[in-house]
């Protein structure tokens, strides 16, 4: 869990959201601050209720036939 994960093209922040639940320490970059902005709202919303943004009231494995 020492590991320092870098993610040069953070976008969303899915490897930032990922390393907050494995416990390990990112650093992520981009050059559009939207998204950079769009990756701290992800990671503070993680922190407050636990939820990654991207769950669905129907998960795929359970629509699937």
């Amino acid at each position: 869990p020492a590991e320092l994960v870098a993610d040069f093209f953070a976008h969303a922040g899915t490897t930032l959201l990922a390393c907050e639940k494995l416990g390990r320490r990112c650093v992520t970059f981009d050059l559009d601050p939207l998204y950079a902005e769009l990756s701290i709202r992800r990671l503070e919303h993680f922190r407050n209720s636990g939820r990654t943004g991207w769950q669905c009231a129907n998960p795929f494995i359970q629509a699937a036939p």
